[in-house]
């Protein structure tokens, strides 16, 4: 019995310190209302799928949440830069001072028709704040990436050479987004 309280007191230096190390680490949804960020979102969704009726581009439908998007786009406001270091075809990410605004970068990726087999039918979007580095300003960091429908994503992620890949993106995420779901 002796034992018990003094392996406490031991160990209570060591969870102090590492609480304290957990509060000195950015706090990315401290910084993020959810309800304003889904209107933000929202209205986002709206400028993309108009960007593609003008395009007379397929009807894409949305999904609603993407963990992977939601952590990648959060390592960008973190880090104010894009953590894989570039953009793909299918893939975008870029800051913006207005979210939902009808940029360059928006409408590259709402005219993006892959012609090939699968053809895509999703999207997904994220916005998260974050701190543009050389002006200390509040920015956006926005997240699209556009997918094949879920049945062909399900077979290459499970029956093609993409699988020991498929999750190569959890090691580009901060410390701190990695509980964003």
């Amino acid at each position: 019995m002796g034992k018990g309280p003094f392996r406490v007191a031991l160990l209570l230096p060591l969870l102090l310190s590492a609480n304290a190390q957990e509060s000195s680490a950015p706090r990315t949804r401290a910084l993020r209302d959810p309800k304003v960020f889904e209107g933000y979102e929202r209205q986002l969704a709206q400028t993309f799928e108009s960007l593609r009726r003008e395009n007379n581009l397929p009807k894409l439908s949305r999904i609603t949440r993407r963990q992977e998007l939601d952590q990648l786009v959060c390592t960008a406001a973190l880090n104010d830069a894009n953590p894989s270091g570039q953009n793909f075809p299918a893939k975008l990410m870029y800051k913006t001072s207005d979210p939902a605004s009808r940029n360059q970068e928006l409408k590259s990726i709402a005219r993006y028709n892959q012609l090939e087999t699968p053809p895509n039918s999703r999207y997904a979007l994220a916005i998260w704040p974050g701190t543009d580095k050389d002006t200390g300003r509040r920015i956006y960091w926005v997240g699209v990436e556009i997918y094949t429908s879920a049945f062909f994503e399900f077979i290459d992620n499970t029956f093609t050479d993409n699988r020991p890949y498929r999750n190569q993106w959890k090691e580009l995420v901060a410390p701190s987004c990695r509980d964003v779901r």
